[in-house]
């Protein structure tokens, strides 16, 4: 009742998007001096995470009953992963061969952007 209230009322209660953040340190890093030896972190109210999550939810829900996003569209959508996406693509590059196309995939490598990707 409280979140369906927000929104119809289209009220954000200011206390949910206070953070607090907090500076973790990364480990194993050889200089600490340095600030990307550091990972800010940002600590939000639940109350305001959940009301955020419920309405994502929502919105993913009706654009999914819509049908308004392609089929190969893998990200932040359910049922789908990173494995799905790699199967397409080499799909349609063993396709394309097997047709006598030219194909091929441009790669890059972005593990220098996440911390948490092998």
């Amino acid at each position: 009742m409280l979140f369906n209230a927000c929104v119809t009322h289209t009220f954000h209660p200011p206390l949910w998007k206070h953070a607090l953040v907090q500076v973790i340190p990364k480990p194993g890093k050889s200089d600490y001096f340095a600030p990307k030896s550091y990972q800010p972190i940002s600590l939000l109210d639940c109350l305001g995470k959940l009301m955020e999550k419920a309405i994502a939810k929502c919105i993913t829900h009706a654009i999914d009953v819509a049908e308004v996003l392609p089929p190969n569209q893998f990200g932040s959508r359910a049922h789908s992963c990173c494995l799905d996406a790699a199967l397409t693509l080499t799909h349609h590059v063993t396709l394309a061969h097997k047709i006598n196309w030219r194909s091929g995939a441009l790669l890059f490598d972005i593990s220098g952007f996440f911390d948490n990707i092998d």
